[in-house]
């Protein structure tokens, strides 16, 4: 939940920045684009026992951006992101 609420904070300070950039997001969450899926993104909150990771896009919802989650687990989810 902690990873949520921090990549959360820095989407909408993205917005408020009103920047056409992508979201400058926090290091530690060691997030990225997937060369095997364009327009996914991945994150990662825990490299340890259990294994954190995420996959996200961006969609457009009613004319303004948001942020979809697809999956989410350990290092499999990147079978079917």
């Amino acid at each position: 939940m902690e990873a949520v609420r921090k990549i959360n904070v820095a989407y909408e300070q993205h917005v408020a920045s009103g920047s056409a950039d992508h979201p400058k997001w926090p290091a530690n969450l060691r997030i990225k684009g997937l060369q095997a899926a364009p327009g996914v993104w991945e994150m990662t909150w825990s490299l340890a026992g259990p294994d954190g990771r995420a996959t996200f896009e961006f969609i457009d919802i009613d004319g303004e951006l948001a942020i979809r989650w697809r999956r989410i687990g350990g290092h499999e989810i990147f079978k079917s992101p």
